[in-house]
């Protein structure tokens, strides 16, 4: 399967999933929930099939809380990448993000060892992964992010900071699916699930970024 039918197989579980969430949104306790059901039903449509490394050990396409390729600042709900000279306010370096779930390229698993593919160690990916991307399109074929919000809004204060963390998310997404002119990821969806009826100032505030899905109940 190559990266063009992994991300139609992506599409068709998305909304798969928001459609059981529309209707059934009891499922569902945690926003852990509703990635570990996603994740449950992206494998099941690749038949939980692997992809064998370059050393022949066999790996799945899907993983959770992948990290990103740079450092960023996520403080106060906003996203900006940063390099690894800047500094936090205390002195120290700025880590890296992480995202829910993304799905591999499994030409870049193909061409790589493990160590390298988990892109644990910053350095190494940065020095032998990243340059692969002229040769390798995209190294990440999908990338999401998952929030639920479980409880009607009290007041448009709590949707507001609600908005602002799904932007946040789409902005880790979307400086993602720019980065090295898409080469790193090139497919995003920030999937926003809120257990309550349709709210026409929530899709309001949120209609102006197309990367975001908004689901809510019945």
């Amino acid at each position: 399967m190559n990266a063009d039918e992994l991300a139609l197989l992506m599409q068709k579980s998305i909304l798969n999933l928001t459609d059981i969430f529309r209707k059934t949104p009891n499922y569902f306790f945690t926003e852990y929930d509703i990635i570990c059901y996603f994740y449950y039903l992206l494998q099941n449509s690749l038949k939980y099939h692997p992809v064998s490394d370059k050393n022949n050990k066999k790996q799945f396409l899907v993983h959770l809380e992948y990290p990103t390729p740079f450092r960023c600042d996520i403080g106060e709900n906003r996203f900006q990448i940063k390099t690894d000279t800047d500094k936090t306010p205390s002195g120290g370096l700025f880590q890296r993000g992480y995202y829910d779930l993304i799905v591999l390229n499994p030409n870049f698993v193909k061409a790589n060892s493990y160590d390298l593919i988990t892109a644990h160690d910053y350095q190494d990916f940065q020095k032998n992964a990243l340059p692969q991307t002229g040769e390798i399109d995209p190294l990440i074929v999908y990338g999401l992010e998952f929030m639920y919000q479980r409880e009607p809004f009290k007041s448009v204060n709590d949707m507001n900071v609600f908005v602002k963390k799904v932007i946040q998310d789409a902005d880790k997404l979307a400086t993602s699916r720019d980065f090295l002119n898409r080469k790193f990821m090139r497919n995003i969806r920030m999937l926003a699930f809120v257990k309550d009826r349709e709210n026409g100032l929530l899709k309001e505030k949120l209609s102006f970024r197309p990367e975001i899905m908004l689901q809510f109940a019945e």
